[in-house]
């Protein structure tokens, strides 16, 4: 179902209008573990463009479901930790701002 990745669902919703958090997609092919500095300025730039100028933020497996590889970021030091434990639910990973509240899951779109 479209509806069990994240990063599809995001664009379905925009395009209805309906409000969403602002956020962006990571791909593990994109990520230099090699450079971790580059990698966050590279990753902070991103976020800015889509919207997310600050944390916290939440990352999302994009097929993953049942909020299996999700991780809240509130800070730059543990942002790689969490995002390697995000691509290995998937290789593709959705990252939103923030929004504190209930958690709301819908399986049908």
């Amino acid at each position: 179902a479209l509806s069990q990745h994240k990063g599809v669902t995001r664009e379905i919703l925009q395009k209805a209008g309906v409000p969403i958090p602002c956020g962006t997609m990571l791909y593990r092919k994109d990520l230099n573990s090699e450079q971790p500095e580059s990698t966050i300025l590279k990753i902070k730039d991103q976020l800015k463009e889509a919207g997310i100028s600050d944390l916290p933020c939440i990352l999302k497996p994009a097929r993953e479901d049942n909020s299996r590889g999700i991780g809240v970021v509130h800070d730059w030091g543990t942002f790689l930790t969490k995002l390697q434990y995000a691509f290995s639910y998937d290789d593709t990973v959705v990252v939103e701002a923030y929004v504190d509240g209930p958690e709301l899951r819908a399986g049908a779109l």
